[in-house]
């Protein structure tokens, strides 16, 4: 019993080196470029993650213990805070977690046996409780409104009254509010909702939640005024149904529009993931991958669209082979990838973005004889600019000198090598095409470093109140972090 014992310990530590090995070494060369960074969270089933305003990301799993855990990590990797927020969980489907505005936390579970549970941690202390009368509910979905209030959307089979369908659920106080969304097929083939796909909570106190319909369309359901409109589209007339993919399958734009990645079936059969959005007027859809089984869905703050996608290493007729994560974002009407890391098998993938715009996704990796929680996050450089001084004087000659002090801080979480400071002379604070290039220097700064770069020209005419503008390039075509802030311009005394 004790040689046993002592194989599938030597198993265990075997499996767990081996997936290290698959994330860590075998990719790293084809990842530096992209700066992915990844490791394994623990044993256990990785459920959700969400970061929050101050770049910390938050990863919610279920242990090997059956214990619902939370892992904080800083914006460099570094893990911050581990604890469990619910000492053994029997009966959870799924869970989802979010950050709201003073960066505490909140977290919904879907328990086969308890129905939908809340939890709240406030810095110091999680309190966990039931959402009282909510009976089993399938793919329980969170946001968190300006006030810092909770939203939940889910598929609920409610027995009074007796309509199961996608509810709203929302605490006020210390009372949790419900509202049948759309009411579930009464017999097949019916039209009906069939699972809730996401929550969103718009500034103004809109709510959006999206679910998909019978027979085979995606919805979104708006919440203005105390009144539901429903809008459906990305219906596919060969499909069976529209089935949803990872653990975010949904997200909205900066004009509270929907956007969905999902998986279209037919006859049983996959033809893989495609991507579905409503641009104000009418739906639109696309094929974003063949071959992915499983993907997460997030919009940037510029609209860009990004996936982080799960595809066999080998084609499907082919057997055998590591799964790959593969990200990927919208450029135009073109997605571009790049593989962030692969291991025997992946599955149930999330993704949130931090305040830059960058990725941090988590997955599960069941690699016999033990199951994995992993994480990923892009690490990006993010240079910005601000001038701390602009003079003017005149040399022994007489002529005017114009000399400018430029601060740069990379506030990313990489180092940053490879960039440029191009220095302007512009009518206007805008750099446009009508500006004059001066010149440029190149700067390299470590995570959190600061440089000071003095810019000093011989202007031929008159250019008081016009601006010295410097615009920050990188030869990185891939950086993303490096799109906001990155341009200053000062005014000439």
């Amino acid at each position: 019993m004790a040689g046993l014992a002592g194989q599938l310990k030597e198993r265990s530590a075997r499996a767990e080196l081996l997936l290290a090995v698959f994330l860590a070494v075998l990719l790293f060369p084809a990842l530096c470029h992209a700066r992915w960074k990844h490791a394994i969270i623990d044993k256990g089933t990785f459920l959700a993650v969400a970061v929050g305003n101050d770049g910390v990301s938050h990863y919610l799993y279920e242990s090997e213990s059956r214990a619902i855990t939370h892992l904080a990590i800083d914006p460099e990797g570094k893990r911050l805070a581990s604890e469990a927020i619910i000492g053994l969980a029997l009966g959870v489907g799924n869970g989802q977690i979010a950050v709201d505005s003073h960066n505490h936390l909140h977290v919904v579970l879907s328990d086969s046996r308890l129905g939908l549970q809340y939890g709240f941690y406030d810095g110091t202390t999680w309190n966990v409780q039931d959402i009282p009368n909510s009976p089993p509910c399938v793919g329980a979905y969170l946001a968190v409104d300006d006030s810092d209030q909770p939203h939940v959307a889910s598929f609920c089979d409610y027995q009074s009254p007796a309509i199961a369908g996608v509810y709203h659920l929302a605490l006020n106080g210390s009372t949790w509010s419900y509202e049948l969304v759309a009411p579930e097929p009464v017999f097949p083939p019916g039209v009906g909702a069939l699972a809730a796909a996401g929550i969103f909570v718009t500034s103004d106190g809109t709510v959006h939640i999206g679910y998909t319909m019978e027979p085979a369309a995606l919805c979104e359901a708006v919440k203005r005024s105390g009144s539901w409109t429903e809008n459906c589209g990305c219906a596919d007339v060969h499909a069976d149904f529209l089935r949803l993919v990872g653990l975010v399958p949904m997200a909205l734009d900066s004009a509270a529009r929907p956007h969905f990645v999902y998986d279209a079936i037919a006859n049983g059969l996959s033809a893989g993931l495609d991507y579905c959005y409503f641009d104000g007027t009418n739906w639109n859809t696309q094929t974003i991958s063949t071959i992915a089984f499983d993907g997460a869905l997030a919009i940037d703050s510029f609209d860009v669209a990004k996936v982080v996608l799960l595809e066999p290493s080998k084609p499907k007729s082919m057997t055998g082979g590591p799964t790959l994560a593969v990200y990927g974002k919208l450029q135009g009407t073109t997605w571009q990838f790049q593989t962030i890391a692969r291991a025997p098998s992946l599955e149930l993938v999330g993704m949130s973005l931090d305040p830059l715009g960058l990725p941090h996704a988590g997955a599960t990796a069941p690699t016999f004889p033990n199951t994995f929680a992993v994480y990923a996050f892009l690490a990006e450089p993010d240079l910005t600019a601000t001038w701390q001084s602009i003079e003017t004087a005149t040399n022994r000659r007489g002529a005017l000198i114009v000399t400018g002090n430029l601060d740069v801080v990379n506030q990313g979480t990489a180092a940053g090598s490879g960039f440029t400071v191009k220095f302007y002379l512009s009518d206007s604070a805008v750099l446009g095409s009508d500006a004059t290039f001066l010149g440029q220097k190149s700067v390299s700064l470590g995570v959190g470093a600061k440089t000071t770069l003095k810019f000093t020209f011989k202007p031929s005419g008159a250019v008081s109140g016009k601006y010295l503008i410097a615009n920050i390039t990188s030869r990185n075509p891939q950086n993303e972090a490096n799109t906001a802030n990155n341009t200053a311009a000062g005014q000439i005394p």
